[in-house]
C-alpha cells in the first residue's frame, strides 16, 4: 500500500524504498509487521480479537517453489513473490498491507493470509517490480 499524506507526519520516520540491486536472498532475515489475529486454537485457527499493538517478527526468506501452483497465491505473479517462513511465526487476517523490511528498506508487502497457521511459506508481494509505478506516483511529471 502506498500512502498519500497531505502533509508529513511528525515523529515517524518513513522507511526507505528498496535498493533493487541488493534484495534479500534465500536465508536472509527480514522483519514483518501487522495487526492480524495473534492467538490460535489447537487446530491452528485464529481466535477472535486483535492485538493491542503492532506485532513484529523476524522471518527467513525461502524459495517460493512450494507456492508456484497455489490457487491461494495466483493473484501474485510468481516472479513478483517474496516468500517467508519461520517456525511458529505466520501472518494472519488483518496483516495485509504490512511491510517486509530488510536493511531498513521495504522490499515486500504482505498480500494475504491463510486460514491455518504455519502450514507453508508466507507469500508477500515484492516492491521492486512496481518501482516505476511508485516513482510515477511520488514524483509526478509537472
Amino acid at each position: 500500500m502506498l500512502l498519500e499524506l497531505s502533509e508529513p507526519l511528525t515523529g515517524i520516520q518513513p522507511v526507505a524504498l528498496p535498493d533493487c540491486n541488493n534484495p534479500p536472498k534465500i536465508g536472509d532475515v527480514v522483519q514483518v509487521a501487522g495487526l492480524g489475529g495473534y492467538m490460535v486454537n489447537a487446530a491452528g485457527h485464529t481466535l477472535p480479537g486483535q492485538p493491542p499493538h503492532l506485532q513484529c517478527a523476524n522471518m527467513h526468506v525461502v524459495d517460493c517453489k512450494l507456492t508456484r501452483n497455489s490457487r491461494c497465491d495466483s493473484d501474485v505473479p510468481y516472479n513478483n513473490r517474496l516468500c517467508l517462513e519461520e517456525p511458529n511465526v505466520d501472518v494472519r487476517e488483518g496483516d495485509s498491507g504490512g511491510g517486509v523490511i530488510y536493511n531498513n528498506m521495504i522490499y515486500g508487502v504482505i498480500k494475504s493470509t491463510g486460514k491455518r497457521v504455519c502450514t507453508g511459506p508466507v507469500v508477500t508481494v515484492k516492491v521492486c517490480p512496481y518501482m516505476k509505478w511508485i516513482n510515477q506516483k511520488i514524483n509526478p511529471k509537472k
